[in-house]
């Protein structure tokens, strides 16, 4: 896995707003020429997912496309990717691939970034912006897309575990993956193992192996290939419960200070 690296643009941010989104739609269309529009296509999808505390940290990396929607080489188009995430979920971070450098965002009131991202759209560059339209609808856009290439990127959220007496579980977001017009015929799942945390597992396919993987920069990981038909359901990701005696606590260290929950 390539090392993040982190070089702060404008790329966009998080905020709220009172303009609704109610569903999930992956969007490609041409900004000059606002007619030549249609479905996009995922055509990567990996999630990642990390317990913090009592939450789990997902970071979820889409490489998005317009296959099949008659855009050529100099065709500039712009991504638009409405989706839902439970109202609990804490977006934190997004960041974009951009040649060989992956650029991070940075988080501002909606207007400021909205006038960046569409003078930044005007001079054709390469910005990203996500909006927080509702308490759990978002709205990315990410310009310019050369309509015969990919975009990428990654997009990191916290969110509440659901915790019963033997496991800890913690549902995919299969709804977006479920946008792309042409099905993803293959996801990939990856968990990095912790003596607090065992036993990773899908609990809708319990049989589905998790493979050991080596990575120096991120650390020792599992990874599980997901199959086509899981898209179309939910998931649910699954750990043994670490509580003794009905009870867990952890701490996060920060240099001198720590937070425990």
């Amino acid at each position: 896995m390539q090392t993040l690296r982190k070089m702060f643009i404008v790329l966009g941010l998080l905020v709220l707003s009172n303009m609704a989104q109610a569903y999930d739609y992956l969007q490609i269309q041409h900004p000059q020429q606002t007619w030549r529009t249609g479905q996009g296509t995922i055509e990567q999808a990996v999630i990642s997912i990390k317990p913090q505390g009592i939450y789990m940290e997902y970071g979820l990396y889409l490489t998005f496309s317009a296959r099949g929607l008659s855009f050529f080489a100099n065709d500039s188009v712009e991504v638009q990717f409405f989706f839902d995430l439970p109202k609990e979920a804490i977006v934190h971070d997004l960041w974009l691939w951009v040649d060989d450098q992956i650029m991070r965002a940075l988080i501002m009131d909606r207007w400021t970034a909205s006038s960046i991202y569409e003078d930044i759209v005007k001079r054709r560059r390469d910005p990203a912006i996500l909006f927080k339209n509702d308490e759990n609808s978002y709205e990315l856009r990410i310009y310019p897309m050369p309509g015969n290439k990919t975009r990428k990127i990654k997009l990191t959220y916290l969110m509440p575990a659901q915790w019963l007496p033997t496991s800890v579980i913690a549902g995919l977001p299969t709804n977006l993956l479920r946008t792309s017009r042409t099905p993803l015929s293959v996801f990939h799942l990856l968990f990095w193992p912790h003596t607090d945390w065992a036993n990773p597992r899908l609990q809708e396919f319990p049989g589905l192996p998790f493979i050991a993987q080596q990575d120096t920069a991120f650390g020792d990981y599992v990874r599980a290939e997901i199959p086509t038909e899981a898209v179309a359901i939910s998931l649910n990701f699954a750990l043994d419960s670490p509580m003794q005696n009905g009870v867990f606590v952890s701490k996060f260290q920060d240099n001198d200070e720590g937070i425990y929950q």
